[in-house]
């Protein structure tokens, strides 16, 4: 009886602790064959990686709106 708790016991621990999140950490970087870039994490699968977002400085250049607006929507041409 006591060892058939025990086992019992062990067993419940072992399959509860997959039940918690475990931290994966990412261990490189790639693309996929259509093109997406994805992280590729230690425990052998991968995600998308997130977009990027950047600060484009316009300068002097003309402009509509507040200059404090939340997104900045730049049109850029090169007439060459």
């Amino acid at each position: 009886m006591g060892k058939s708790v025990l086992k019992n016991t062990l067993l419940l621990v072992f399959m509860c602790s997959f039940s918690f999140p475990q931290e994966v950490k990412v261990i490189g970087e790639g693309t996929i064959k259509n093109g997406p870039k994805v992280l590729i994490l230690d425990d052998g699968t991968w995600k998308e990686k997130p977009k990027e977002i950047f600060n484009i400085p316009i300068g002097n250049s003309y402009y509509e709106g507040p200059t404090d607006a939340k997104v900045t929507i730049i049109e850029w041409m090169d007439y060459q």
